[in-house]
């Protein structure tokens, strides 16, 4: 099978094994869940978890909030070039004046915390539904 006659998310995953064939100490990945279903996604998103987990540096370049909050434990907040935060995930989702700053909405959950926390309430920042489980559990 040639490569142009794959679909996009195959596509993606194509380039990605071949990053990983070279068993770089760094992986970076601009978008790397444009084009992936919810099953790919998770698979991919997993094992990124696991190579971070073995040592390897992932850095992520996404818009994709969810994703940031569920996989990333530090994130950067950029805008024309520049740094605006740099920070562990949970302090920049506590940000939103920060994020908007950038054009970013934290993810729903995180929303939700911050609305919550307008509202005098002392709740953290949630970034997963497992966290929100155990908050309310």
């Amino acid at each position: 099978m040639l490569p142009h006659s794959l679909s996009q998310g195959q596509r993606q995953r194509l380039a990605v094994a071949s990053i990983l064939s070279m068993e770089p100490d760094i992986i970076v990945l601009d978008e790397p869940t444009t084009g992936q279903d919810r099953g790919h996604l998770n698979k991919f998103l997993a094992r990124m978890k696991m190579l971070n987990e073995a040592g390897k540096t992932i850095i992520r370049i996404s818009h994709d909030m969810g994703v940031v909050a569920e996989y990333a434990s530090r994130t950067i907040v950029m805008k024309d070039g520049g740094i605006l935060m740099d920070a562990g995930t949970r302090e920049v989702f506590s940000r939103p004046d920060t994020l908007g700053k950038a054009s970013i909405e934290p993810h729903l959950l995180a929303r939700a915390c911050n609305d919550v926390r307008k509202g005098g309430r002392d709740v953290p920042v949630l970034l997963t539904v497992e966290e929100l489980e155990r908050y309310v559990g």
